[in-house]
């Protein structure tokens, strides 16, 4: 029957170190020194297993703390991460919002200089409608005088001939 207690209580004490991380060779140590007390013969040997009962439940503590440590270590780096995925997804919509008012922006650029642009080819026609007009006003002009000129040229021929034909009378 204690036979039966001890077995559970290192059963028990097994699953305790495997849970918490403990070398499977100290749980196999830890049960070899759990004979029972008809074995233990010497006072010796007991101390031996109590002194390694404190140094096992020493590095039992020593796993706990290392696990606690560990297990906040990856609770900040798990809120870090988290933290950083929000942050990402912030910057991905600004980055969003900001390629949107670029296109924006360049959709008015765009509009700004095709009207820019229709402006000035609006001046430049202008300008040459003026420049065509005044062209077209100096031909009129350059037709009349010469129109003028050719018929003061008449005038004076036929003057000419009719002096000729006074003085010839």
């Amino acid at each position: 029957m204690k036979r039966d207690g001890q077995r559970r209580f290192c059963d028990r004490l097994e699953e305790r170190y495997t849970v918490h991380g403990v070398d499977q060779a100290v749980v196999v140590d830890l049960a070899s020194t759990s004979e029972s007390p008809e074995a233990v013969r010497d006072e010796g040997d007991v101390e031996k297993g109590k002194a390694e009962v404190r140094r096992l439940k020493e590095e039992l503590r020593v796993a706990k703390e290392e696990t606690r440590k560990k297990t906040g270590e990856a609770m900040l780096l798990k809120d870090e991460c988290q933290r950083a995925r929000r942050e990402r997804a912030a910057f991905e919509t600004e980055v969003a919002a900001l390629r949107t008012k670029v296109a924006e922006l360049e959709t008015g650029r765009d509009r700004d200089i095709r009207r820019g642009s229709r402006a000035a080819r609006r001046e430049v026609a202008n300008g040459f409608r003026e420049v065509l007009a005044s062209l077209e006003n100096r031909w009129v002009n350059k037709k009349k005088e010469v129109s003028a000129e050719i018929q003061l040229h008449e005038v004076v021929a036929n003057l000419d001939l009719l002096n000729e034909i006074k003085n010839e009378g």
